[in-house]
């Protein structure tokens, strides 16, 4: 009977150092893909000072936008409205000191809510078409299709096409509204509405289609509601909870927060959130982003004093008494800008540009 023999393998030094580059290469993999990321596509990203204006203080309507490559400012009773270098094109004076301007597609809407009035204008400053309620309107916004008007003290709003042609109302007969939102795409519009029955409390949130037929509705169980986000699903943000529902208002998920919520903002389905944590006797705040699932997926300390936040298609922004700081997706932060004026609010206009409300000016940031 024959035996079987071992055969013996001899080790080379070459095929030593082989195993030990591969296993560097492996183990270093993700480091150097982020080094290489950051090498050929660098993040690092310059906004510079484009306007700055003076606004009217004391008015509650102060804000920027974009229509075309022209920028319209807000301030009051005025819009300034000037090219993407600065310089003044027209201005027109309001008619109302409770006025709100919509950017609607390559237009906009101004909407003098104590009459009831809306005017769409085009972008060379053209009334395109108006129309007049002669009533207060509390709330207003805009699908692509559809302009929904919260009719103050009637609880019913109207639904308005392009051409500012009514095309239905909606008629809430069990409480009060008292806050409206709408998906851009769909012209769904949801309703944030409250009640008393047998001396207790009830909220609801009712979502109707764009002929202003019910299609869901849901007992919110007396939450009070602060925010409302709607993109594929809807995001509630209560004085106690977020909260997350499909279209057809089914619970997703909720998380109930602790300490004291400063901002938020929702974007490509993730939820921003400013807040006081408190570990022990030290306070400081937090910005959050959390999934649809209302999972923790990051999160920065920021400045005690931090108060805003707002997200754009690529960057977002927080904001402090008198700092701007501008951060990549993965809260790198990327540039930090000092004002000398407190920062009242804070936003983007485009995928590279942003206002920012101060004391006395408006001021227009942009890295094109």
């Amino acid at each position: 009977m024959s035996k079987n023999k071992k055969k013996k393998y001899k080790v080379y030094p070459i095929e030593l150092l082989y195993l030990l580059i591969i296993s560097i290469v492996v183990f270093m993999s993700p480091f150097l893909f982020d080094l290489a990321k950051d090498f050929f596509f660098p993040s690092s990203l310059e906004m510079k000072k484009v306007i700055e204006i003076d606004i009217d203080n004391a008015s509650l309507n102060k804000q920027g936008f974009l229509i075309g490559d022209k920028l319209m400012v807000q301030s009051g009773e005025v819009l300034n409205c000037f090219d993407k270098n600065g310089n003044e094109l027209w201005k027109r004076t309001l008619k109302s000191s409770d006025t709100k301007i919509l950017k609607w597609a390559d237009k906009y809407i101004i909407a003098d809510l104590d009459v009831g009035r809306l005017a769409l204008v085009n972008e060379e400053n053209t009334i395109d078409k108006e129309f007049a309620l002669k009533s207060k309107v509390s709330d207003i916004t805009v699908s692509k299709d559809n302009i929904y008007m919260l009719v103050d003290n009637e609880n019913t709003v109207l639904i308005l096409d392009k051409n500012l042609e009514k095309q239905g109302e909606i008629k809430h007969e069990h409480g009060d509204i008292l806050k409206i939102a709408c998906d851009f795409e769909s012209s769904e519009l949801i309703l944030y509405t409250s009640s008393i029955e047998n001396y207790e409390l009830k909220t609801f949130c009712i979502v109707y289609n764009n002929m202003g037929k019910i299609v869901a509705s849901l007992d919110l169980d007396k939450a009070l509601i602060y925010d409302i986000f709607v993109e594929d699903n809807i995001i509630m943000i209560s004085d106690e909870k977020f909260l997350v529902f499909n279209r057809a208002i089914r619970p997703i998920s909720e998380l109930s927060y602790i300490g004291n919520l400063t901002d938020v903002d929702f974007k490509n389905s993730k939820l921003y959130s400013i807040r006081t944590a408190s570990e022990g006797n030290i306070s400081e705040k937090e910005l959050t982003v959390y999934n649809l699932a209302l999972k923790k997926i990051n999160s920065i300390k920021l400045a005690e004093t931090s108060s805003k936040v707002s997200v754009g298609e690529k960057y977002l922004l927080s904001a402090s008494e008198n700092r701007i700081t501008l951060m990549n997706s993965d809260l790198k932060i990327l540039q930090e800008i000092n004002v000398s004026t407190n920062i009242q609010e804070i936003k983007w206009m485009s995928e590279y540009t942003f206002y920012v409300v101060g004391d006395e000016k408006l001021t227009i940031y942009s890295s094109k």
